[in-house]
């Protein structure tokens, strides 16, 4: 089980699990509800609640119901849970409550108008599913403030200031209407359009400008969030009126509150009043006019007529009044005044959080203002080669832009627009995306046994790159770390003197983008001590092997705890004497082996020797393995057969080499002996032969029967020759140490050469003939298992209804067999070859 820390999150949340080492399975909970699900059995799930059916964000209902499940489908075996609060404890109600035991579909009634919190859990979990809702069933009720600001009888402007309480955002609708002959000319200088008579979109304060004579009235009303609308719209009515006889004048156009440039136009009306009459409009009357900073409160007064405009003003703010004057000269003091700003200053944006030169992460995010009051920032991300692509991006006070986008080279720019729509001047950032962190690759030797080791790295980064200094190594060992810290600005090779053992190499590198290539482990063995090798197991001592060979040996790797391992073994096969051949006629002796011409000393006398064999002279093969040459070390593994081997005496042995490259001592020489005419077990001739199986048994049975003749002659004939050994006069007799019958001196110093000659023939013919005797004790060995084998396929015949009785025994036509039996022959009588008894 792994535990972990509790963390305040919202559902649905995904997992996060660090682990040092490998981990493989299911987090789990504390409550295991893996029963009647997919969940494979046995294992463990988190149940996390989910919230499928609910209010979010604001309702007009005050009756709300949650319905719930598991994330995982999963049940809660213990239930749920759930909790109604009140962010900010506004008020205490009895809906309220703490956690407590529910199903799904709870349902609440009655709820004030406010916001809520709905959680939900499984029980006993602490991870929880939440709604945050607001209650709102009121329409908003508006409020104006006080009397309109301007509304005096004659006043041409005026303004409203209102505002509602609401449990949600409220959008404002107002409407002028008037009541009064003539045409009413009216303007709005925040820029809004005027229509009388007509619901339009405001917001509080609400300035009209250019009100005439007639009965006015002002309506607003209240739409909420939900869509709650205010059922009686507040109203404010008033009435404008001129005095008889007086004169009045009227501003019916000018700029707006701001200006982005140094020219404005105003148009002028003039009036002479009429009481509760229609005032009349005077089209020859002189008119006065006076601009002068809005900080400046002297008038400088001057003739202009009803269309006024000035040029070529500064930035900052003015104020405009003008006045009628009378027939007389005289300037009346009902007067019309505009206050405005010219603004030709473009705004200037400063970005002030961008991403580093080089960012490590997708996700790029920008924040960004302007020196003044804008309406809004348009935002350009494009490759730094490319034209920029301008969006509108961020608020109307503060800026804010992000982006998810692939790695590369980018700019960011930003502009602004002030309120009178001169754009400012941009900002820029260029930086670069990197997400792919360094790659490192390293070449060693995993096991040396040099204590002077070296690794060869080097580093690639497809992005920011990677400065020298920011590359590092460390060295450590099972016993602690060699190096104290990370050693900062590593160049390749790192070299390093070490004594034997086991030791773990790393390289770290961090590119520009602060992306940290992925640690492994390089792990170099120092191994200075060769294996061992043994022979576990071989052929039987003292027994004579056919051509096929086998051998079975370990290798260790000493010390284990910091061995580099065996990589490789090797066998060595070579002569230790190869078998001497079998004297025939040509070296002296008969047909039966005897002496020739009654000279008994003729095969003593002998002194032709057999052709010698050497290592390298003879190439044997490992059954399913190369061919090598005697006398040299091969590959190999164990078990081990060597095939095609001559006759003689061999000497085995087997080193094993370590991947450090230490090479172990060779193994003490296993003697052995192969006579090659010997038969291989397991072998036997074609099946596809056109000669019955049976056959074949009746031959063998009659060549095991000569076999027993020539066991019988090869006696009689060793017992007649140690008779006329014996029997020599003259002759003085010493034991060789070698020659089961001795060796012999004669009192002619003539022959001593011969005499020396003799004794190392004799010596030959001895080893012959253990080895005669021997192969004939496996072949009639092998002659009693065919015959039982002969017995078995005869009774099977009779059984089947053979078409003939089988032949009689004939003699064997094997060489070896053939040349026994002659030399039997000549000293005993022949007997017929007889089945085993």
């Amino acid at each position: 089980m792994v535990k972990g820390h509790n963390v305040p999150i919202e559902s649905p949340q995904p997992y996060a699990l660090v682990v040092h080492g490998k981990f493989t399975g299911i987090l789990q909970s504390p409550n295991n509800p893996a029963v009647e699900t997919d969940v494979t059995g046995g294992a463990c799930v988190i149940v996390v609640a989910i919230i499928t059916e609910g209010p979010q964000g604001p309702t007009a209902d005050s009756t709300t119901r949650f319905e719930f499940s598991t994330e995982s489908g999963s049940p809660a075996l213990n239930g749920f849970e759930c909790q109604l609060i009140q962010p900010g404890n506004l008020a205490r109600i009895d809906a309220l409550h703490d956690w407590e035991p529910c199903t799904s579909g709870r349902t609440y009634t009655d709820l004030p108008d406010m916001p809520y919190k709905f959680s939900v859990r499984p029980a006993g979990e602490d991870i929880v599913a939440t709604r945050d809702f607001v209650v709102d069933t009121t329409p908003p009720i508006t409020q104006i403030l006080g009397d309109p600001v301007g509304s005096q009888p004659s006043q041409e402007s005026v303004a409203f200031v209102f505002f509602t309480r609401d449990a949600t955002a409220v959008q404002f609708s107002c409407r002028l209407n008037v009541d009064g002959p003539g045409q009413h000319t009216l303007w709005r200088q925040d820029g809004g359009d005027v229509i009388l008579g007509e619901w339009v979109p405001c917001i509080s304060p609400q300035r009209y400008n250019g009100l005439s004579f007639g009965q006015w009235s002002f309506e607003v009303m209240g739409t909420d969030e939900v869509g709650n609308v205010e059922a009686t719209p507040v109203s404010q009515s008033w009435g404008i009126s001129f005095n008889e006889g007086q004169l009045y004048t009227r501003t019916i156009s000018g700029p707006p509150t701001i200006v982005p440039f140094g020219t404005v136009e105003f148009k002028l009306l003039a009036l002479e009043g009429r009481g509760t009459s229609e005032p009349v409009v005077l089209l020859d009357t002189a008119l006065e006019c006076s601009l002068v900073r809005a900080d400046d409160r002297s008038p400088d007064w001057a003739t202009c007529s009803p269309v006024q405009t000035y040029d070529a003003l500064e930035d900052g703010s003015f104020l405009f009044e003008a006045r009628t004057v009378d027939a007389s000269g005289h300037s009346r003091e009902s007067i019309t005044q505009v206050v405005f700003d010219v603004d030709s200053t473009s705004p200037t944006v400063t970005i002030e959080r961008r991403p580093e030169r080089y960012h490590g992460a997708s996700t790029v995010s920008f924040f960004f203002d302007a020196d003044e009051e804008v309406k809004g920032f348009n935002c350009s991300l494009a490759a730094v080669a490319e034209n920029p692509r301008f969006e509108v991006c961020g608020g109307p006070d503060r800026g804010s832009a992000e982006y998810d986008i692939e790695d590369g080279e980018y700019a960011f720019v930003v502009e602004a627009t002030d309120l009178v729509g001169n754009k400012g001047l941009s900002d820029r950032a260029e930086f670069m995306v990197d997400t792919a962190a360094p790659v490192v690759a390293i070449d060693y030797k995993n096991s040396t046994s040099s204590s002077n080791v070296s690794f060869s790295f080097e580093v690639s980064d497809k992005g920011s790159g990677v400065l020298p200094a920011n590359v590092s190594c460390l060295l450590r060992n099972s016993g602690g770390q060699v190096d104290s810290e990370w050693l900062q600005n590593c160049t390749s090779p790192a070299t390093y003197t070490l004594a034997e053992g086991k030791y773990v190499f790393n390289v770290r590198a961090v590119d520009r983008a602060r992306l940290q290539n992925e640690l492994k482990d390089y792990v170099v063995t120092v191994d200075q001590t060769p294996p061992v090798s043994s022979i576990s197991k071989g052929p039987p001592e003292g027994q004579i092997l056919p051509a096929r060979v086998s051998f079975t040996f370990t290798a260790e790797d000493q010390p284990a705890e910091i061995a580099s391992q065996v990589a490789s073994s090797e066998c060595h096969l070579s002569f230790v004497q190869p078998l001497a051949p079998e004297l025939d006629k040509e070296d002296g002796g008969d047909d039966n082996g005897l002496n020739v011409g009654g000279n008994e000393n003729n095969k003593l006398m002998s002194t032709s020797q057999p052709a010698a064999i050497k290592d390298g002279d003879v190439s044997i093969s490992i059954l399913d393995g190369p061919t090598f040459t005697l006398g040299a070390w091969v590959d190999c593994g164990s078990p081990v057969t060597f095939q095609l081997m001559p006759s003689g005496q061999y000497e085995f042995r087997t080193r094993a080499t370590d991947h450090a490259g230490n090479r172990g001592n060779a193994t003490e020489a296993y003697l052995f002996e192969v006579d090659a005419t010997l038969p291989i077990p397991g072998e036997g001739g074609d099946s596809s032969s056109s000669t019955p199986t049976w056959m074949w048994i009746v031959i063998i049975v009659s060549v095991a029967g000569a076999l027993l003749m020539v066991l019988i002659a090869v006696g009689r004939c060793r017992r007649k020759a140690r008779r006329a050994q014996q029997q020599r006069p003259g002759y003085q007799y010493y034991a060789n140490g070698s020659s089961p019958g001795g060796a012999y001196s004669v009192p002619n110093g003539a022959i001593s050469a011969a005499m020396a000659a003799s004794v190392q023939q004799q010596s030959i013919e001895e080893q012959n003939r253990v080895r005669e005797e021997r192969r004939l004790a496996a072949a009639l060995a092998a002659s009693k298992e065919e015959y039982n084998l002969q017995q078995a396929l005869k009774q099977s015949l009779q059984e089947q209804q053979a078409p003939s009785p089988l032949p009689a025994a004939v003699a064997g036509r094997d060489d070896d067999l053939q040349r026994a039996i002659a030399l039997s022959l000549a000293d005993s009588a022949s007997a017929p070859p007889q089945p085993w008894p």
